[in-house]
Parts: C-alpha cells; structure tokens; sequence
C-alpha cells in the first residue's frame, strides 16, 4: 500500500502546481497520515516476530524500511511539504549505510541469532563460559526446536565460523559434512545442524514443537529396495486414500482409508486393521536428517507402520505422508507407499 502510494505521488507530482488540481494536495496531506496506523501496526508486528525469534536479514531490512517510511510519513503529515526529492534520496542514503559493515544485514542478522543460540545452550545447561559441556542435554521440545532452527539457519547463511570457538576452533572435526565452517546448501545445512545436536547429546522431552500447518514426511531412501521376505503380496502405490486392491479376485480386496490419526486397511467389507500415526507424528523432528520448513526426512525404518486384521498381517512403508495440524485437530491430507500383505498359513481367503 505504501509503495503503491508513494508511486502514485511520484509520477502525478507535475500536475500537483496546477491550480485546476487541488485534489492532488488533498490526497497527498490525506494519505500520509492515513498511513501511519499501518505503518505502527507494521512496527509492532515486525518487533513480536523480532522478539520471538531474532533478527534475520529479511526482518531487519523490513524494520529498516518501516522506520524510515515512518519517518517519512511523520515528516510530510506535519510539515506538509511538497518535495519529492528527499523519498529516492533518503531511501538511497538508508540502502548505503545498511549495506557495510558491523551494522549491515547480514552482520546484524548472525550477530542476533548466535546471541539467541548461546542463551538456548547456557539455559539448558549445554553451554558455560562460553565452551560447549559434555554429556546429555535434555531440553523442552520447544527449546529443541529452537535450536535447530538457528542451527540450520547459520549453517545455511552464514556458516559456523562464529560458533567456533565453543569447539576450541575444532568444529571442523565434528561437522564433517562441510568443507570448513562456511555455509551450506539448505539441505546440508540441515543435516549439519542434526549432526551437531547429536554430538552435543541434545534431546528433547515432552511433545514436539510443531507449529500449525502442513507438515511432509518423506522417506529419504524411497527409491531403494524394499525388503520382502516372508510376505505373500505387494501393494505398490496404497496408502492413497479411498482406494481398492484386488488381492484374491472375488475372495480378498482391500481397501485403504484414512481413519482417525490412523491409516485403516479394511478386508473386503468385514475387519478394519488400524496403522496408527500417533508415534511417528509424536517423534516430530527428531531424528529427521533433513529439515526444510516444514518438509522433514526420515530413514524408512522411521516411516514404517505395522498391524493385523482376520490373521493377516500388514506392513506398509510409507514414501510420503502429508499431516495437517492446528490448534483443534490432526488430519492426514495425503500418504502415499507400498503395503506387505502376509497371510494366514490356513487362507480363509
């Protein structure tokens, strides 16, 4: 709204000292101070997610440019003033001096989140006088997630040079995933940070934190073999959702449904066998050895579910499962993988 604006009262200036045109006056006085409830809701709003969670360089030029359209905005309410060419200045100087040095984005930006990760490890007992500790580390899983994050997000834009001297300068040594401590792509950047909350022993207890939204599990060796011995069927592709499989033509289907926190395979029309989700939804991001968003990766072990209706036994390793969560409910949106069927040594199929 405000570069739309300030936009418009750039390219009509010219006709603003034309006398058949008072309106552009009026417009510019209206919509300076019209602006500045969104500029003060814009402030604050940008401050609660600076509190939360510190200063990333997205946060800090977003407060950069809140403070100076404000003051932008304050400057011609009040003074009522009709030169334009203080806003491409005063944005430019504000560009110049943002961009080098101790106070620049990106200085600003590792600055905050390596101070919001030393108070997460000192409160947590992980961190004292500025040296990593040895042992166990058991942190809320709000803590832990936390953590992560910031781990994942130095190591993806910064890299972890400014963490290393809690090593004693041998990070190296133990994030042997990069070259160095420079940063990384986001998904090494992730398995870095999971690497080094594993060597620090850090743990989470409770729930997990996991805010609202879509959350993907994926198995992140979904293109390997899977091992069948001892099962008498493959279903490749179930687990989609309101699907049927013949097995045993006109003696065996199966039909594959979500259920309440729970993929149910149903035998023809009779028994239901329920694959419940609870543990692996419980487990959240622990154990995930890549972490985007909300895209989280696990070994297939990890994603494997397992249980029996009528003395068939099932196994369904799960490629993909797409959970949404908000502050009432959990709903599968969409799963995908291959079901084992074993069946009973006396078929009464």
């Amino acid at each position: 709204l405000a570069a739309l604006g300030i936009l418009s009262l750039l390219l009509i200036h010219p006709e603003r000292e034309r006398d058949d045109q008072p309106w552009i006056d009026r417009y510019a006085r209206i919509f300076w101070v019209a602006i500045l409830p969104a500029v003060a809701m814009l402030l604050l709003a940008i401050w609660q997610r600076i509190d939360q969670y510190g200063i990333t360089e997205r946060r800090y030029f977003l407060t950069v440019l809140a403070v100076w359209l404000a003051a932008t905005a304050v400057f011609h309410a009040v003074t009522r003033s009709r030169e334009i060419k203080g806003i491409p200045l005063s944005l430019g100087l504000v560009c110049a001096v943002t961009f080098f040095g101790p106070w620049s984005a990106y200085s600003v930006a590792e600055a905050s989140q390596v101070g919001r990760l030393e108070r997460l490890l000192e409160s947590n007992g992980a961190l004292a006088d500025g040296r990593v500790r040895g042992g166990p580390t058991e942190m809320s899983a709000e803590d832990w997630q936390q953590t992560s994050d910031v781990l994942r997000y130095l190591f993806e834009h910064h890299g972890a040079a400014a963490i290393d001297p809690w090593f004693d300068g041998r990070l190296a040594t133990i994030d042997t995933i990069a070259d160095g401590t420079g940063p990384s792509p986001g998904y090494d950047a992730s398995r870095r940070a999971t690497l080094l909350m594993s060597h620090l022993a850090i743990e989470s207890v409770g729930a997990p934190f996991e805010s609202s939204g879509v959350t993907y599990y994926d198995a992140e060796d979904s293109t390997d073999a899977l091992p069948v011995a001892g099962y008498d069927y493959v279903i490749p592709n179930a687990a989609r959702g309101s699907m049927s499989h013949v097995v045993v033509p006109d003696s065996l289907t199966v039909h594959i449904a979500y259920g309440d926190l729970a993929i149910e395979v149903r035998l023809n029309d009779g028994s239901v066998a329920h694959l419940p989700l609870g543990p692996l939804l419980d487990r959240g991001r622990r154990g995930a050895t890549r972490v985007d968003g909300a895209n989280l990766a696990f070994p297939r072990d990890s994603l494997t579910l397992e249980g029996d209706a009528d003395g068939v036994e099932m196994r369904l390793y799960l490629d993909h499962l797409n959970v949404y969560r908000d502050a009432d409910s959990t709903a599968i949106q969409s799963a995908d993988g291959t079901l084992l069927l074993r069946m009973p040594r006396e078929q009464p199929f």
